[in-house]
């Protein structure tokens, strides 16, 4: 049988047909993964201690295509040959024979069928065996035949889970590993007349930086550097030394007669990258143990990384860590995307009074007060029921890994009476109708923002306080009786009904003292916007930007600044006040404080005694939605005067 004999080989192939460096075996022993399977001759001697041996396709068994049979094949050939024991019959010669002989291309596993493929390949030894996956795991089994005797020589099977890209560096190279000493060779044919014939030798010491790298001489493994290497028959000979993460060192060294010889090479380091991408981003990213930053949307590019394989950990506050492998490719970047699991959440839900039966999302979680767990992030909607109370609805927004309070003060279901509006004059000749809010409770604050937490009932004595914001024309005889200078008034706000505004929290107080009034604490201003039944707007819970005038780019109200006062009567509060939604903001009596409600007074409460900014309530001509609920709070410097700032009095 014809053989080809050449002193090098091409550098490998991936699946891919990419050429690639295939760590650990020497240069000169790489065949090609897309059917080039080339035969080695490096000197007369070694020749003949080698055996032919042939490697035939693979069985595809269960869950395997024939090509990722036939390719894993490739793989067992190149395995074999880096053992450097064995004459391999190159593939293409191999296949051009079996089809002369009328012999399939795979599905030999029978010693039998082994036996007549080798015997026509004329070769010693005929490997076979089979590749299958049952789900996840992958088994690849392997027989050596011997074609003389017939005999089963060795058998042995790995079983292992890994990626189907991953069966050349996890499943092939241990299988390989343990047959390949096992394998019976025949050794160098004795000279005529018998005994050895004495050869000359010399001796060889290899070193590397970094040690630890085996050495392959004339293609056999010799043990790990440093190393001593006596008996060298004296000549020429091929050095090559392999080390996981580095080029493979090839090197021809010449060996004299009772001469030691010495190589100390510096091997290069094979690098790649890593992009490592999570989700979602700004996670902590160590690789090895050693931080590398944190992710952004992009990603984080790690690279100068040592080829072969390396741990990536990502970590980030509220989820669980993350841990994972990530092989390094020579001279790749490769890309690692990382899923994070949120934390389960938890809300302790309260209620005013107590014994509310709680549903989270429709779901029964029992009666208040009651702690929910187990929660995705997110926005879960919330109800409370109790008999002899109206039903309560909200929501609360939970985020990873955090415990949220939700409150809620239930209604007792009451019908009140209509309360009849008043008019009030002021001590000063500033006259305007002011609307009688009776004493008693109200729920005060929301859990939309964190000041507006907790919701809480108040009790507030009996007081008045303005049916309509006090008017430009109001102002103007103000400051005409007092020489106080009127400020600008905008082109669109000269009219005597509407609302003043650029004036400060100084310029509505000394307007109030002057009318013979005050203005409003926050308190009262909130109980007069949503009445009794802790609504959301002054007309009720479902927004309706008709009633008001509010900065909504489709807002039917008309208006595209202020309007005069009481242009929405449908808009009213439970109590008749006009405009407390939109229009312009309204001065409070309060200094401003974020946690003022967690230990306000549950009577009559005027706000924290000083401060650095006062309250402003209500929204205005140039606000949204949310800006218009009864229970957001603002806060400015006292000072300032803002087109969009007003006021009302209460007394």
């Amino acid at each position: 049988m014809k053989r080809i004999l050449l002193s090098s080989f091409p550098p490998a192939l991936d699946l891919s047909g990419r050429r690639r460096e295939s760590r650990g075996i020497p240069p000169f022993l790489k065949g090609g993964l897309g059917g080039i399977l080339l035969l080695l001759s490096l000197s007369a001697s070694s020749f003949a201690a080698r055996i032919p041996l042939a490697v035939y396709g693979l069985t595809p068994q269960e869950g395997v295509t024939p090509g990722r049979a036939d390719m894993v094949s490739d793989m067992v050939r190149m395995k074999l040959r880096a053992c450097g024991r064995f004459d391999l019959v190159e593939k293409a010669e191999m296949e051009k024979i079996i089809k002369e002989q009328g012999f399939q291309q795979t599905g030999c596993t029978e010693t039998e069928c082994a036996v007549k493929i080798g015997k026509v390949l004329n070769v010693k030894k005929m490997v076979v065996g089979g590749l299958g996956k049952i789900e996840t795991a992958y088994r690849l089994s392997l027989r050596v035949v011997d074609v003389e005797t017939a005999v089963i020589e060795v058998e042995d099977a790995e079983s292992q889970i890994v990626k189907a890209e991953e069966l050349e560096s996890k499943l092939v190279p241990p299988l390989v590993a343990r047959l390949c000493p096992k394998i019976k060779t025949t050794g160098v044919t004795p000279p005529p007349g018998g005994g050895t014939p004495e050869v000359p030798t010399g001796s060889l010491t290899v070193n590397s930086a970094p040690s630890g790298a085996t050495v392959f001489l004339d293609g056999e493994p010799k043990g790990l550097t440093p190393q001593g290497l006596t008996d060298v028959p004296v000549g020429e000979h091929q050095i090559v030394l392999t080390l996981e993460g580095y080029k493979d060192y090839q090197e021809a060294v010449t060996v004299a007669k009772d001469q030691r010889k010495l190589i100390s090479p510096i091997l290069k380091m094979q690098i790649g990258s890593l992009r490592i991408t999570t989700t979602p981003s700004g996670a902590s990213v160590s690789v090895d143990g050693i931080a590398r930053g944190v992710t952004t949307e992009a990603g984080l590019l790690v690279s100068g990384l040592k080829a072969g394989e390396h741990t990536v950990k990502a970590t980030k506050v509220r989820y669980e860590p993350y841990e994972t492998s990530a092989f390094v490719e020579p001279d790749v970047t490769k890309d690692v995307k990382v899923d994070l699991s949120a934390r389960p959440s938890s809300v302790v839900v309260t209620s005013t009074p107590s014994g509310a039966a709680v549903y989270l999302d429709g779901a029964s979680k029992g009666v208040t007060p009651c702690s929910v767990s187990d929660l995705s992030p997110g926005t879960h909607s919330v109800s409370l029921k109790k008999d002899g109370y109206e039903e309560h609805s909200g929501s609360v927004t939970l985020t990873a890994g955090t415990s949220e309070r939700y409150s809620a003060v239930l209604r007792k279901v009451v019908v009140e009476a209509p309360v009849t509006p008043k008019p009030v004059t002021g001590t000063s000749g500033s006259t305007s109708e002011m609307i009688l809010i009776p004493a008693g409770e109200f729920t005060m604050g929301s859990n939309e923002y964190d000041d507006e937490k907790p919701i809480h009932t108040v009790y507030l004595d009996a007081y008045y306080i303005n049916k309509y914001e006090v008017t430009v024309g109001q102002f103007r005889k103000f400051c005409s009786a007092t020489g106080k200078s009127m400020p600008d008034q905008p082109d669109w706000n000269q009219g005597d009904n509407y609302p003043v505004v650029n004036v400060s929290w100084d310029d509505a107080s000394a307007y109030a003292s002057w009318a013979g009034k005050r203005l409003p604490t926050e308190a009262e201003w909130e109980k007069a916007a949503r009445g009794t039944d802790g609504r959301k707007y002054p007309w009720g819970n479902s927004w309706d930007p008709s009633k008001c005038n509010n900065g909504e780019s489709n807002s039917p109200d008309g208006y595209a600044q202020t309007a005069p006062v009481g242009s929405f009567p449908q808009g009213a509060s439970p109590y008749g006040v006009m405009d407390m939604a939109g229009n312009v903001w309204e001065w409070c009596q309060d200094w401003y404080d974020k946690d003022y409600y967690q230990n306000s007074p549950s009577r009559n409460p005027t706000g924290p005694s000083s401060g650095s900014n006062r309250v402003l309530r209500g929204g205005s001509w140039n606000n949204p939605q949310n800006f218009c609920r009864a229970a957001l709070r603002s806060l400015r410097n006292p000072q300032r005067r803002v087109t969009s700032y007003g006021f009302r009095c209460a007394r």
